[in-house]
């Protein structure tokens, strides 16, 4: 659930008009009335509640203009959040002054992800689901520790856990992409190799050899005139190879098969298949840990581990 959006229109105490798109978890449009006077001091002209596909729509399309936030931004963003709960500062006020105080080095995806919690949190909803409706921002691992501290009464050391736990992994992915470096530095200077060779070596050689009128082997010729074409078609090859490129990606991502196929081939090459071990071990343990000690069962854990784990 996304929550209902509307579109309102203010009169301020200035005499400008102000208008917009808020998104409210209310079950009357005279909350959303009163809520809207009462946060800017104006006069709502007009208030309009949009459809749910529309809203769904913009809720989407939104979040493409919005400013990612990396591991470290939301751990730290936790980790302050926590602090202030622990020292007795009230959630949404802790949300409000990060979202404001952007001239003290607050990051731009830390501002952001407070922006959108507090706004959440005014337009009625709970502090789960203020969490649970950005699965793009905050790992499920997360949404379901802050719903056992709101529940528990523990949500300031359930924060603290969440970023000690963000923390952990990004290390471990440091480790994994460092490893990672050699065989991807091998792969480029190959590619790069056969590009020049593609490019710029072998036409040169096809050319001298043709003012030879030498006799050269089938495969050779083909060769060559696979060469020519690329050539000829520069922009039509790099449109091929965007499209070889992008295919597998989107198949990745929108397809379990693929990817359990991917996984599968991974696991039995020689260096990935360490790796991929190796870190899923990493990430069973670190998991677990977290959620038998955040209070949750065996069964309970390894069925959110089931949905949170991208290794098929």
């Amino acid at each position: 659930m996304i929550g209902q959006l509307y579109f309102y229109r203010l009169l301020l105490k200035n005499g400008k008009k102000k208008s917009g798109i808020a998104r409210f978890v209310v079950a009357r449009d005279f909350s959303v009335l009163l809520w809207l006077e009462r946060r800017h001091r104006a006069v709502v002209l007009s208030l309009h509640r949009l459809p749910v596909w529309l809203g769904h729509f913009l809720f989407a399309f939104g979040k493409l203009f919005l400013p990612s936030i990396g591991a470290d931004e939301l751990s730290g963003l936790l980790r302050d959040l926590g602090l202030m709960l622990k020292s007795g500062i009230p959630l949404i006020d802790g949300l409000a002054t990060i979202k404001d105080e952007t001239r003290f080095g607050e990051s731009g995806g830390a501002v952001m992800a407070a922006g959108i919690l507090h706004s959440e949190l005014e337009g009625g909803a709970t502090v789960s689901q203020a969490f649970s409706r950005h699965p793009d921002l905050f790992p499920e691992i997360v949404c379901h520790l802050v719903e056992i501290g709101n529940e528990s009464g523990t949500l300031d050391r359930m924060l603290l856990e969440a970023s000690g736990h963000l923390d952990r992994m990004a290390l471990i992915g440091r480790n994994v992409r460092q490893a990672l470096i050699y065989p991807v530095f091998v792969f480029a200077v190959i590619i790069g190799a056969a590009a020049f060779w593609i490019y710029y070596v072998i036409p040169n050689l096809s050319e001298l050899f043709r003012q030879l009128h030498a006799k050269m082997p089938p495969l050779t010729l083909a060769v060559m005139r696979f060469t020519d074409w690329l050539a000829a078609h520069g922009v039509l090859s790099l449109l091929i190879l965007l499209i070889l490129v992008l295919t597998p990606w989107l198949c990745f991502r929108y397809s379990e098969k693929v990817r359990r196929s991917f996984y599968h081939l991974g696991h039995r090459l020689p260096i990935s298949g360490l790796l991929l071990r190796v870190s899923g071990m990493a990430f069973l343990a670190e998991h677990l840990g977290l959620l038998v000690r955040a209070g949750l069962n065996i069964v309970q854990s390894l069925q959110i581990l089931e949905r949170a784990t991208s290794d098929e």
